[in-house]
């Protein structure tokens, strides 16, 4: 160190401290660690932080976008529960959460022979038939027996059977 009769014996770093007490024997990085390689990780000196998507800090949302907004998505869809027109599947017929094709041609009575009131098929409005309307009675969403197609077999039901009862189908 240039002191006559001093006790050290060496400072290689030039640094004016002496080998054996030095606690960097070379240079700090930018980092701050002695001869380090400096800010090689991620996110400089240090890596993404655990959890993190981003050296910011930030999170995935809940369609896997770092520091995305998506709440939620709970059919796992890649579409936002706010913005999503389905929450949930579409069914056979193209409608959310729907039960399928619920008719014997499908999706809807279009095209169907059907009668109104004959729910056994036999051709004919009768005491079978009845009571398979009363079985469904209350239905209140996607009821075969429903007649008026007010997504209910009600009373309207009953007195549209009732006006076509013992008659036998075109």
């Amino acid at each position: 160190l240039g002191v006559c009769g001093g006790t050290c014996a060496a400072d290689a770093d030039n640094d004016s401290v002496c080998d054996d007490v030095d606690p960097c024997v070379g240079n700090y990085d930018s980092c701050g660690v002695c001869n380090g390689p400096g800010a090689v990780f991620a996110c400089g000196c240090t890596g993404i932080p655990a959890g993190s998507c981003d050296c910011a800090g930030n999170v995935l949302d809940a369609i896997d976008v770092c520091a995305g907004t998506c709440a939620a998505d709970a059919d796992n869809d890649n579409v936002c529960d706010n913005v999503d027109p389905c929450v949930g599947n579409y069914d056979s017929c193209g409608v959310c959460n729907g039960p399928g094709a619920i008719y014997a041609c499908g999706c809807s009575m279009d095209g169907c022979d059907f009668c109104i009131g004959d729910y056994t098929g036999d051709g004919a409005r009768s005491t079978a038939d009845l009571l398979v309307l009363l079985s469904e009675f209350g239905c209140l969403s996607d009821c075969p027996s429903d007649i008026t197609w007010d997504d209910v077999v009600g009373v309207d039901d009953l007195l549209a059977f009732l006006s076509v009862f013992a008659s036998s189908c075109p």
